[in-house]
């Protein structure tokens, strides 16, 4: 298994990203689309204070050690489609022996979610038409309109 991590990027860009490039890079490692996972986390990389997301992208790839001869070509494949994304990018490789990866499958179900197995079935209690049903999930309470900071405001006036 090839994981792509791309730390920030907007996670939602990285999955048409990774539609993109999963087969190019498959072809560039000789394997297939099956073995290539990416990773993107919603979250902030940060340099002496400032946000860098989208200014910066920073890429590890954690592969078998016998992908290493393959790492200038997967480059080249992540750079192409990381231009458009960002400013900037660096790209580290990591290596593992392939011994020290384990790997549990669940025989039951595909391995990956897709378009073909992805289904979302909502419950009768996520979601009901009758309207007396839906009241009784919500609070009776009134939301309050009025001025929550009346009180502050008199005290710090003196009043």
């Amino acid at each position: 298994m090839i994981t792509v991590m791309i730390y920030g990027i907007d996670p939602y860009l990285a999955r048409q990203i990774s539609r993109e490039m999963s087969s190019k890079l498959a072809q560039v490692y000789e394997t297939d689309n099956d073995n290539i996972m990416f990773y993107a986390p919603d979250g902030l990389l940060v340099h002496e204070g400032y946000e860098q997301n989208t200014w910066n992208i920073f890429v590890t790839v954690n592969a078998p050690e016998r992908t290493k001869i393959f790492e200038k070509n997967a480059v080249e494949v992540i750079k192409k489609y990381l231009k458009h994304a960002c400013v900037h990018f660096t790209a580290v490789f990591n290596y593992y022996s392939q011994e020290s990866r384990y790997e549990v499958i669940d025989e039951q179900f595909p391995k990956f979610m897709n378009a073909e197995n992805n289904l979302y079935v909502e419950s009768e209690e996520d979601y009901s038409e009758d309207e007396e049903h839906d009241h009784e999930h919500y609070s009776e309470e009134e939301i309050y309109l009025g001025n929550a900071f009346e009180e502050f405001n008199k005290r710090n006036k003196g009043e």
